[in-house]
């Protein structure tokens, strides 16, 4: 099935940090600027919606960051209620971007409801093929607010999936028979993805039980800045005990395995003292076979070296001064095919 294809996602800085504002916390800090839970007290009046439209007036007409992300902040109060009718007279996409007043809209309802803003969404806009686009605006907010409520409805969508599994290729009548967003692989991605941001073990266990997971999940170790968000992370992983150093089967085993190194490469004293530091040696044993070429033993040497340097920290390019054009040229392939290591020359 192909509902969507992806588009260039271009936003100007000032768009984006009108959207940062309203629905991101600042800094390293879990809080939000904008509360889910309205503090006690006197309420204010709610909007009307003559006023809802100036405010998106206001925000469209706004000539620069600041004033974009002052006129964000006036939507953290509108109740979840309030999305739908705000969002009737909004132009969802222009030009394959989604519109700023969209991109508030429902980052801010995701937040505070992010199932009822999938179903709006789905229903709005599967007809114009503009679904996907409101999905990715959707699901990071909702990752982030409230990461349990959205892994939760993610299983559900799995479940439904495998007892109802959707056609590869669907007409539009076919679709839009469905009162109910039908997911593909990269909607669950998506999913995974924004949910490791938030609680890593939960991002993992999508990816896991959706079958969405790849090697292209292992970039998202990268992206853990602790020990304990690793940790976190392998803790959806039941493959490590079957794991072997040298031979890694399954993309659940590529990944599991480059959050080990996340590991080491974050705090190699407490990686050594974990049961798994055997899956991460700093050099792989070398077979003695007597029949082996001289070239081919050189090669492995290197190559048992070249492993040792990219565990090692700092990556400092070691002095080639006194190699042999081989082993310079050999070295030079090593990082050619190992990407992450030559960035850090």
């Amino acid at each position: 099935m192909n509902l969507h294809k992806a588009a260039m996602f271009v936003i100007g800085a000032a768009a984006a940090a009108a959207v940062w504002t309203l629905v991101w916390p600042a800094g390293n800090s879990v809080s939000t600027k904008i509360p889910v839970v309205a503090p006690r007290g006197e309420r204010q009046p709610a909007p009307t919606p003559e006023e809802i439209a100036g405010w998106l007036r206001d925000l469209e007409s706004a000539q620069h960051a600041a004033a974009r992300a002052k006129a964000a902040e006036r939507f953290g109060d509108l109740p979840a209620s309030a999305f739908p009718a705000a969002l009737e007279n909004v132009t969802l996409v222009r030009d394959w971007r989604v519109t700023l007043p969209a991109k508030v809209l429902l980052s801010r309802w995701a937040a505070l409801d992010g199932e009822a803003a999938v179903n709006w969404a789905w229903l709005n806009a599967r007809s114009s093929g503009r679904w996907g686009h409101a999905f990715r605006e959707i699901v990071p907010s909702w990752a982030w607010h409230r990461p349990q409520e959205l892994a939760e409805w993610s299983r559900l969508q799995v479940e439904a999936l495998r007892s109802n599994p959707v056609p590869m290729t669907m007409s539009l009548a076919e679709i839009e028979e469905s009162d109910l967003p039908l997911l593909e692989r990269s909607d669950f991605q998506m999913i995974g993805h924004a949910l490791s941001k938030a609680k890593p073990r939960l991002g993992f266990e999508i990816l896991l039980l959706s079958g969405s997971i790849d090697s292209g999940s292992s970039i998202l170790a990268d992206s853990l800045h602790s020990v304990a968000e690793v940790r976190d992370a392998l803790s959806a992983f039941d493959c490590l005990e079957a794991m072997e150093p040298s031979s890694l089967a399954g993309y659940d085993q590529i990944v599991a395995n480059a959050l080990l190194r996340r590991w080491k490469y974050l705090d190699p004293g407490d990686f050594a003292k974990s049961p798994h530091a055997r899956l991460v040696p700093d050099q792989f044993p070398q077979p003695d076979i007597p029949e082996l070429k001289p070239v081919v033993r050189d090669h492995q040497e290197w190559d048992a070296q070249f492993q040792q340097w990219r565990n090692s920290t700092p990556h400092t390019r070691p002095d080639m001064s006194g190699w042999s054009a081989a082993k310079r040229e050999a070295w030079e392939d090593f990082e050619a095919l190992m990407p992450a290591a030559a960035e850090s020359r």
